[in-house]
């Protein structure tokens, strides 16, 4: 019986940004996030319950989350295809807490 090795990828600035947003929202809450962010702006802020209101507080810091790893991947992709970071991805001191 052989072995096979599966090979692993390598580990990029986005293959780390989409770890670090999948442990804040898997795809299939993100999915579900924008499906209820779109009732919420259908029904019109104005119209919205306590309980509603803060249910998109709660989404819109789950979304500003993603956007700032968003944003830091781009950067360090900038830092690595210049040369300023060398590092691997995850070690990189950028990236929002």
């Amino acid at each position: 019986m052989s072995t096979k090795r599966l090979k692993q990828p390598a580990l990029t600035p986005k293959s780390e940004a989409q770890r670090r947003i999948l442990a804040i929202a898997p795809e299939w809450k993100q999915r579900n996030l924008t499906a209820r962010a779109a009732e919420l702006v259908m029904a019109g802020e104005a119209n919205w319950t306590p309980e509603e209101a803060a249910e998109a507080a709660v989404i819109r810091q789950a979304w500003d989350g993603i956007k700032a790893i968003r944003l830091a991947s781009d950067t360090l992709e900038t830092e690595v295809a210049d040369g300023t970071w060398s590092g691997a991805p995850a070690d990189w001191p950028g990236w929002p807490a």
